[in-house]
């Protein structure tokens, strides 16, 4: 990934720090590590056979219906 900015950059050290803690629940994908190199952040982390979340949201630009989100978190 290459991050747009510093902000961004923080956001998702933030995100992998969160799944880190949270390797033992069965409904979260597993970030095994995170590493700054060549000015990219690569990111180990287990297979998602769909895409990423940020996908599905930035392709609806408006708000996710709540029924849609209890489809993607089942």
């Amino acid at each position: 990934m290459t991050p747009s900015d510093q902000e961004e950059y923080d956001e998702i050290l933030n995100e992998t720090s969160i799944m880190k803690l949270c390797q033992k629940e069965d409904n979260i994908i597993q970030c095994f590590d995170a590493y700054d190199y060549d000015s990219k952040l690569w990111i180990y982390m287990e297979l998602m056979d769909i895409g990423a979340m940020t996908e599905i949201v930035l392709e609806n630009e408006k708000q996710i219906e709540e029924e849609v989100c209890q489809y993607i978190l089942r």
